[in-house]
């Protein structure tokens, strides 16, 4: 189905979710592939609203390669687990404050943070700290499996 893009609200973006209206009847929970020039995916929390509308955010919707405002094609699937997820980009911990009992290891914690969002090769993840505004952007540089997989406590994080 096409729908128009809108920007989330500011305390909703960087966190893998798009908001779609509940008229669409997509469950929240449930992963969409978002089609632009360019294809990405994410988890969907609805919205009260009988427009045919998708909110996401600057990187989402750059991922997708779209513009604010321009229309998708949406549609659901279901991703994989990853086993596998390889990033580039600087450590996390350099921008928040995480006890280490939570959180062993760089990866572990990115792990913390990435679980539940789906990816794919080439895109860019956007991570806010978990104690501050930073907001850190990393390329996703392999999956394993290849396509669209979902960040679970089994995956395998590294980080280059």
């Amino acid at each position: 189905m096409k729908l128009k893009t809108a920007i989330l609200k500011e305390k909703e973006k960087y966190k893998g979710i798009v908001r779609i209206s509940k008229s669409v009847r997509i469950q929240p929970g449930e992963y969409v592939l978002i089609s632009g020039k360019m294809k990405t995916a994410a988890r969907v929390w609805t919205k009260n609203c009988d427009e045919k509308v998708i909110w996401l955010d600057e990187i989402t919707a750059e991922n997708a390669g779209i513009e604010i405002g321009d229309y998708v094609e949406v549609e659901k699937i279901e991703p994989i687990i990853a086993k596998k997820v390889v990033l580039a980009g600087e450590e996390l911990s350099k921008h928040t404050w995480i006890p280490r009992i939570i959180a062993r290891t760089e990866e572990d914690l990115i792990k913390l943070v990435l679980r539940g969002r789906v990816l794919s090769v080439g895109e860019f993840v956007p991570i806010r700290g978990l104690s501050t505004d930073t907001l850190i952007l990393y390329e996703v540089l392999e999956t394993e499996p290849s396509g669209f997989v979902v960040v679970s406590e089994e995956t395998e994080i590294k980080l280059l």
